[in-house]
């Protein structure tokens, strides 16, 4: 009996933590002689899904919001992008792509 309830409290918090995750993936694989430049900004994206029904409602990035953001916060060249994905029980994410340069 005892055991039982060891083994559902360990499957009831594997499946409660195993929905949220941080991650952070680069935007580009070559690596040779990359600089993050001396400036950066971030934008946010974020996805909201109704678990029933699996509608979403989202937002993306254009390459105009990226080319503003980075206007605005002082960069002319790009040179480096990454990308943040944090998801809680795949009902939430939000993505946030960090832009450097100068």
């Amino acid at each position: 009996m005892f055991t039982g309830i060891k083994t559902f409290a360990f499957i009831s918090g594997l499946l409660l933590f195993s929905g949220c995750a941080k991650v952070v993936i680069p935007h580009t694989r070559d690596f040779n002689e990359t600089s993050r430049g001396s400036k950066s900004v971030y934008l946010d994206s974020y996805t909201l899904t109704e678990p029933f029904t699996e509608l979403g409602i989202s937002a993306a990035w254009s390459s105009k919001q990226i080319k503003a953001a980075a206007q605005s916060g002082g960069i002319s060249k790009i040179t480096y992008m990454d990308e943040e994905i944090f998801n809680i029980l795949f009902v939430y994410q939000r993505r946030r792509l960090f832009i450097y340069g100068n």
